[in-house]
């Protein structure tokens, strides 16, 4: 399963979002690709603890849920946003330079082999993670919306 602390993984991602542009198109969704930039990077500093969030998680979500999202492959695509990293609803970091917004995203990928389980917050919906497990669910929420942005 691809992860971001493997490095070959985190190589391609950087790859692929060098491949987007301004006028790259949705195939799906509502979100256009700079707020998609904005959208994946809030993801990644609401577990650096940057972007404040209530626990919505209980038992079964913080363990069997947990479990089975991380052995996916590809997420659905009418999963349901976070409402603090929404773009759509008009939360989380204002698209508004496409180069500066990639560069933000870009430099936070880099970060994450270097994080530590002390260093993240518990995710809202599964709790408590560790680092490889974020490292999975993160590869798996930017491949998602990357492949929406068809690369």
């Amino acid at each position: 399963m691809k992860n971001l602390l493997n490095k070959e993984d985190l190589l391609e991602t950087l790859e692929r979002i060098d491949r987007l542009t301004p006028e790259t198109l949705s195939l799906w969704g509502k979100m256009n690709v700079n707020q998609m930039l904005c959208h994946t990077a809030d993801q990644m500093k609401m577990m650096y603890g940057d972007i404040p969030t209530k626990d919505e998680s209980n038992f079964l979500s913080r363990t069997i849920l947990k479990s089975l999202a991380l052995k996916k492959d590809d997420l659905p695509k009418d999963l349901p946003t976070l409402m603090e990293i929404n773009q759509i609803e008009g939360h989380g970091t204002p698209a508004i330079n496409f180069e500066a917004d990639k560069k933000t995203l870009k430099g936070l990928l880099l970060d994450v082999p270097m994080k530590k389980n002390y260093d993240l917050v518990p995710h809202p919906k599964f709790g408590k993670m560790n680092t490889d497990q974020f490292g999975r669910m993160t590869y798996q929420h930017i491949d998602h919306h990357l492949k929406q942005f068809g690369v």
